[in-house]
């Protein structure tokens, strides 16, 4: 059976004060090509590494604005 993970990345930003309210309506792609090519600096590390329960993935799913659907019916994970 294939084993779901929740990993948690923390990302540290410097920017100018006026690319604020740039960076809120940004996408992660978009915010990755800022650092490499554009006017952001940062870097990133994980804060987290779990393995997803059975019976916590539905619930972790819907948390990230799924339906809870996406890896299909979650009985069947980490067993």
């Amino acid at each position: 059976m294939t084993t779901i993970r929740k990993v948690v990345i923390e990302l540290t930003l410097l920017l100018e004060e006026g690319e604020r309210d740039r960076l809120m309506q940004m996408s992660l792609d978009q915010i990755a090509d800022e650092m490499d090519e554009g006017c952001f600096i940062g870097s990133f590390s994980i804060t987290s590494d779990a393995i997803v329960a059975a019976s916590d993935l539905k619930p972790a799913l819907i948390a990230l604005g799924n339906d809870g659907s996406f890896f299909g019916d979650s009985e069947e994970w980490n067993r």
